[in-house]
């Protein structure tokens, strides 16, 4: 398309605001010339925050108040990271006005959160991945993965009964008694935030983040989907009045470099059709996971307001 009076740049994407690189307490940039970037072909991730057995003694050695029992618990879990692809198309006609390579490499800078968050929730990769026998050790923990303790019997509560089972359970699964993260769909955040025990925090670094009453971090992803547990049902699914919000431990975010896949504009060139039109693709390798000691999940009726 060509233009008599000239373009205006586009403004820059914007990620949304309590998303969960906005929010994540770890999210970990490296470059291809990085020595860590090796990350990319897979990695083991070690926790801590499961002891084998945690107990309070008396001085006599008599009493013993054991309430930490694992002794079969995992040191690691292994990790596959994933590629986020995007492809922008572009008409050879008035090419030259724009550089298409430097607006592919925007979009998808701006785009990964969104795309981090949507496999974060889903898992469709790591589900897709798991038992191939390729990657046989493909173990990528996710918010509706079938290893999540369901709260209340997977029956529906009011959002503000939802957030608090979700705040005392927390304390009651995690053995080390650490820090909490909740996810939720922005409607329940929503919903919460009229009145209900959200509130906005300026952090050290001047960026804002939610966190309940209790001080447990709030992410609100625009690629959370809502839906539950694949252990709920068939397929838990979100609805407009229906949803699910889940408890972690941290969240970790590995994030690689941005690249164009063609080398040239010549490389761009899409053969599959005789329309004069390019196809430019960046990618870029992420890893989204988190510390399975806490992993809880509580259905939501957004209609109610009483238990």
């Amino acid at each position: 398309m060509e233009f008599e009076n000239g373009i205006f740049k586009a403004p820059t994407i914007e990620p949304m605001t309590f998303g969960l690189l906005n929010s994540c307490a770890l999210v970990k940039h490296s470059t291809n010339d990085d020595s860590d970037s090796e990350w990319v072909r897979g990695f083991a991730q070690e926790l801590e925050t499961s002891p084998n057995l945690v107990a309070n003694v008396a001085a006599s050695n008599v009493t013993l108040d054991t309430f930490v029992t694992n002794p079969g618990i995992k040191r690691f879990i292994n990790i596959k990271p994933f590629y986020i692809e995007l492809e922008d198309y572009a008409s050879t006609l008035g090419f030259l006005g724009l550089n298409r390579r430097e607006r592919a490499l925007r979009q998808i800078e701006g785009m990964t959160q969104k795309a981090v968050e949507r496999e974060f929730w889903e898992g469709t990769i790591a589900a897709g991945e798991n038992g191939n026998t390729n990657t046989p050790n493909y173990t990528n923990p996710y918010l509706r993965d079938s290893n999540c303790v369901v709260l209340n019997n997977g029956n529906a509560v009011a959002p503000h009964v939802a957030l608090g089972l979700l705040e005392f359970y927390i304390g009651q699964y995690s053995p080390a008694g650490e820090q909490g993260y909740i996810h939720m769909t922005r409607d329940v955040a929503a919903v919460l935030g009229g009145g209900w025990s959200i509130n906005r925090i300026q952090q050290e670094d001047g960026t804002m983040q939610l966190q309940s009453d209790a001080g447990t971090v709030i992410v609100i992803g625009s690629g959370y989907t809502g839906n539950g547990p694949t252990s709920a049902g068939v397929g838990a699914p979100a609805s407009d009045t229906v949803k699910w919000i889940y408890a972690t431990g941290l969240p970790i975010v590995h994030l690689g470099d941005s690249e164009i896949v063609n080398d040239n504009t010549a490389q761009a060139y899409d053969v599959t059709t005789n329309q004069n039109n390019l196809r430019f693709k960046a990618i870029r390798p992420a890893a989204a996971y988190f510390d399975t000691s806490i992993h809880l999940a509580v259905k939501v009726d957004m209609t109610k307001t009483a238990y």
